[in-house]
C-alpha cells in the first residue's frame, strides 16, 4: 500500500470516527434492550370471547409466540454482536493511536479531522499558529498511518536478520 493510500485511509477513519463511535454505542444499547425484553415472561393464555364462530385465526399460544420472538431476538443479538466486534477494534486502535500522540498533535488531529473545525479554531485548540497546524497535519497523519497500519516504507537492514551475527 502506498503511503498516500494509507494516509487517505487514516483520514477516512478519523472523519467517520464520531459517527462510528455513536453507532457502536447505539448497537450496544440495542443489545441491552433486546436482552431486557428476553428477560420478560410471556402472558398466560386467556380464553378469547368473540362474537364470530370458529375461534381465532392463530392457533399459537402466547408462550409459543414468545418462544418464536425470543429466537428472532437471539438471532438479532448475534448479528449486532458481530457488527460490534467488527467495528470496536478499529475505534480502540484509533483511541490508542491518539493517546500515543503529543498533546499538541492530538489536539490538531481531533480538532481538524474529527470535529471538523476550521484552521483558526484548530490553532486555538492546539495553542499554536494556523500555519503551524497546516504544516504539521500531514506529518501527524503519516505518523498515525504508521502507528495504526504498521510501518510502511521503513527500510530495514537485512543483515540484522542473518543468523551469523547472533
Amino acid at each position: 500500500m502506498v503511503m498516500n493510500e494509507r494516509i487517505e485511509q487514516v483520514k477516512h477513519l478519523l472523519n467517520r470516527y464520531r459517527a462510528t463511535a455513536v453507532y457502536v454505542d447505539n448497537l450496544k444499547k440495542e443489545v441491552e434492550d433486546i436482552r431486557a425484553t428476553l428477560a420478560e415472561l410471556p402472558a398466560a393464555k386467556t380464553p378469547g370471547y368473540s362474537p364470530t364462530p370458529g375461534g381465532s385465526a392463530s392457533n399459537l399460544s402466547p408462550e409459543e409466540r414468545q418462544y418464536i420472538a425470543d429466537e428472532r431476538a437471539r438471532e438479532r443479538i448475534t448479528e449486532l454482536q458481530c457488527r460490534i466486534n467488527e467495528l470496536e477494534p478499529i475505534l480502540l486502535r484509533i483511541d490508542r493511536t491518539l493517546d500515543a500522540l503529543t498533546m499538541t498533535d492530538r489536539n490538531i488531529i481531533v480538532s481538524r479531522c474529527i470535529n471538523h473545525y476550521p484552521w483558526s479554531m484548530t490553532a486555538r485548540t492546539a495553542h499554536c499558529s494556523p500555519s503551524y497546524c497546516r504544516r504539521r497535519i500531514d506529518d501527524i497523519l503519516a505518523l498515525m498511518a504508521d502507528m495504526m497500519l504498521g510501518p510502511g516504507d521503513i527500510p530495514v537492514p537485512m543483515e540484522l536478520f542473518n543468523r551469523s551475527h547472533v
